[in-house]
């Protein structure tokens, strides 16, 4: 964490002493472009795997269009949604934060607000993903458990980055749902909303699990251990630890040990803490049933 303070620190130095008193941004050298967009996203790992509070995280204050770099479309589509959730700290925290929805610091009109970001997002990236049309308004009576069938099939889509892309968008909007059932607003229908969002993420992450052979991505090859940005892991976990069925847990579980590493993230650390929590989970319904 120190040497990412001092990083950021002399990175805005040498920014300042390129941009000069006008602060022209063109002015700036093309070698600390790449620098710049590193720097950026490992803060945002740091943050969304230690859940520290903004005052010991050294936030970037370099513009998007100063940490952007040449880019496909779907990478730009990314980059686009990791931005919008770092807005806010609170949101963030929401979304990446497994015990955050449970203490109600953010209001429903918050998350609703949020929530229509995400979806002005994916009307505009919806070219990306051509076979994939998810309802965002869900009826009580349907997506009964029974619909969400495991392994997940896997969608095809264009590249690595559209399928991340997409995951995310479906796991923000999950959480959403989320964190609006845990304040009371519609918990039964929030609840199910929130399954379905869940189970589209893992259908995008299983692209990559070997569960569907037939499903292949038509672009790039995705390498996890060089992945710069936050990928599958993370969501997967935190998915894993309000799944609504054991069987979810399982096969999140044992793909994580299968990635085996993605970026800074182990995906066999995120598989032993599913597994421990699935233990705990186990003794406590035996120890209730007991007292019983």
């Amino acid at each position: 964490m120190g040497h990412l303070k001092n990083a950021s620190h002399y990175l805005e130095i040498a920014t300042l002493t390129e941009a000069g008193a006008d602060d022209d941004s063109n002015r700036r050298k093309p070698e600390l472009t790449p620098l710049a967009s590193c720097l950026q996203s490992l803060e945002r790992t740091c943050r969304t795997a230690l859940y520290l509070p903004p005052a010991l995280l050294p936030l970037t204050r370099h513009s998007s269009q100063f940490c952007s770099i040449p880019s496909t479309e779907s990478q730009t589509a990314l980059q686009t949604l990791l931005d919008l959730v770092s807005v806010d700290y609170q949101l963030e925290k929401l979304i990446w934060n497994p015990v955050t929805a449970y203490r109600h610091r953010v209001t429903a009109g918050m998350i609703q607000s949020f929530r229509e970001k995400l979806l002005s997002w994916f009307h505009q990236h919806s070219d990306l993903l051509p076979d994939w049309n998810p309802r965002h308004d869900f009826d009580d009576e349907g997506y009964d458990r029974e619909e969400y069938p495991l392994p997940p099939q896997g969608y095809v889509t264009s590249s690595s980055s559209a399928s991340i892309a997409a995951a995310h968008y479906s796991f923000y909007m999950a959480r959403m749902s989320w964190a609006l059932c845990l304040l009371g607003e519609e918990p039964k229908r929030n609840e199910k909303v929130a399954n379905r969002y869940f189970f589209e993420a893992l259908r995008f992450a299983a692209i990559f699990s070997g569960d569907t052979p037939d499903v292949a991505i038509s672009g790039d090859t995705y390498l996890p251990c060089e992945a710069l940005k936050t990928g599958f892991l993370p969501l997967l976990h935190l998915i894993g630890l309000c799944c609504p069925r054991p069987s979810w847990l399982h096969w999140i579980k044992d793909y994580c040990g299968l990635l085996l590493q993605e970026g800074v993230f182990k995906g066999h650390t995120f598989s032993i803490n599913l597994e421990c929590f699935h233990l705990f989970e186990l003794y406590s319904k035996k120890g209730a049933a007991l007292e019983q």
